[in-house]
């Protein structure tokens, strides 16, 4: 039996238990740094979304103004009561061009298109109707131009003067790909325009992402989404995402959303993590050598002194025990046989009498040796205590045991030499083999390997065998 397997059992549970310390303190910071770095996130959605309110507002305001001058504008008014439309247009297209709108539109008290130019715009949009595009003065104008919410525009409605309110002149910026460019430039953020069609679902009117993210993006965004921070998966990526109303007019038919992808969130923390991983890993490699050192400086030496026999340096009364208890499992469930010698040498008081106490250890130490010498390497011998030795013969049955008992005897019948002095101390073997059949308890076979132990020493026949 190898007492050492506890110093490695110790070992392996110190190294283990400080794997796990080290693992759920990482895991832990892996969790704090996920939720700082989603605060951050969040911080900076509603700082973006500030920035962008601010900017459409002032965009509202400078619109605002230039539709002003338009409508303020002489010209304008003079052709407007001649009703010379190619003239009217070219005013609007001039004019939009100078403050870069997409959109102007003149439309009569009543509701009739007088003139209409999309001086910004590559082509007209499909069912653009310019009636929804009016609004009172004051706040921000930004809705859907069509039917199926495939336009947008921010715009600004004044009356035009002559001096009655004689017409209505709008001007918009368009709501599309150049104007969430300019506010993902502006924020560095994602920015995604989409608006509700005719269905009430959401579709992608402008975005910065790319199109398999906006298809997800489309899903994500709930029926009736308020300013929320969202969360969720966009084509596999994890984002965070900031929601905001951008009509007031019609609720919320069109919604701008802000977002910003974890993984460059959660960059730099990475790199710190890996740091500390590496940290970690050189930290457990070295706490591995510091148990290995400590287990061998001092466990080991504590677990030989409970396991081991300070003289002779044999397994001691504790480890028999033990070698017993698991042979006689072996026994029950493998029908593997064994046997037990107890041995006690006959002439070792007259010996520690005679010669004192060192030539006594220096016997004990010797046959000790013999022992060793006359028994297999799986075989235990322990030293029960004075001049008494045990040995476990593990798949031995009675007759190997008796020649067992033979060897050991004329072992211990040679002769030892101590200073030139020749000492004799002989010895007595019991012979207790276990039984085939029922479970022996281990201290009953020792009880009786002692009985049959000491009927050889009254008897003087070097051994006598007895069965449970």
């Amino acid at each position: 039996m190898d007492y050492k397997a506890y110093e490695w059992r110790i070992a392996f549970s110190l190294v283990v238990l400080l794997i796990l310390i080290q693992l759920a303190g990482f895991f832990s910071m892996l969790q704090s740094n996920r939720a700082i770095a989603i605060s951050a996130v969040e911080v900076e959605l509603q700082t973006a979304s500030q920035v962008v309110t601010r900017l459409l507002k002032l965009r509202q305001q400078q619109l605002a103004q230039s539709t002003a001058v338009l409508a303020a504008d002489y010209g304008l008014r003079e052709t407007l009561s001649s009703g010379d439309r190619p003239t009217i247009e070219s005013m609007l297209d001039n004019h939009g061009k100078r403050i870069g709108a997409d959109l102007g539109v003149v439309r009569g008290l009543e509701g009739r298109l007088i003139a209409k130019v999309e001086p910004g715009l590559d082509e007209s949009p499909d069912d653009l109707d310019t009636r929804r595009l009016v609004s009172e003065e004051g706040g921000m104008h930004i809705e859907s131009a069509d039917s199926d919410g495939q336009s947008a525009f921010q715009f600004a409605t004044v009356p035009v003067m002559t001096p009655r309110p004689s017409a209505q002149l709008t001007m918009g910026f368009a709501v599309d790909e150049a104007f969430v460019k300019d506010l993902s430039e502006l924020n560095g953020l994602g920015v995604s325009v989409l608006s509700r069609g005719k269905e009430g679902d959401w579709q992608m009117l402008a975005s910065t992402l790319d199109g398999d993210q906006n298809n997800s993006l489309a899903q994500l965004l709930p029926a009736q989404p308020d300013e929320q921070v969202l969360s969720g998966q966009l084509h596999g990526e994890k984002y965070q995402l900031l929601a905001l109303p951008l009509s007031e007019t019609q609720g919320a038919d069109l919604q701008l959303v802000l977002s910003v992808p974890l993984q460059r969130a959660m960059a730099p923390y990475q790199r710190i993590e890996k740091v500390i991983a590496a940290l970690i890993l050189v930290g457990l490699v070295l706490s591995a050598f510091a148990v290995q050192l400590v287990i061998r400086r001092l466990v080991a030496p504590l677990n030989a002194m409970a396991h081991l026999d300070s003289l002779t340096g044999l397994p001691n009364r504790r480890v028999l025990d033990m070698a017993l208890r698991q042979a006689e499992l072996a026994r029950q469930s493998r029908a593997i046989p064994y046997s037990l010698l107890m041995i006690d040498l006959d002439r070792f008081k007259l010996l520690n009498d005679s010669f004192g106490h060192a030539a006594g250890d220096k016997a004990l130490q010797v046959v000790a040796e013999r022992l060793l010498a006359s028994v297999n390497k799986t075989d235990i011998i322990a030293r029960q205590g004075g001049d008494e030795f045990a040995v476990l013969l593990n798949c031995t049955d009675q007759p190997a045991a008796e020649r067992v008992a033979n060897t050991i005897l004329k072992a211990l019948a040679a002769p030892i030499d101590y200073t030139g002095e020749s000492l004799d101390v002989g010895g007595s073997i019991g012979v207790a083999v276990a039984p085939p059949g029922e479970p022996l308890p281990a201290r009953q076979l020792m009880i009786l390997a002692d009985k049959a132990m000491y009927e050889a020493k009254r008897s003087a026949k070097g051994f006598v065998t007895t069965r449970a």
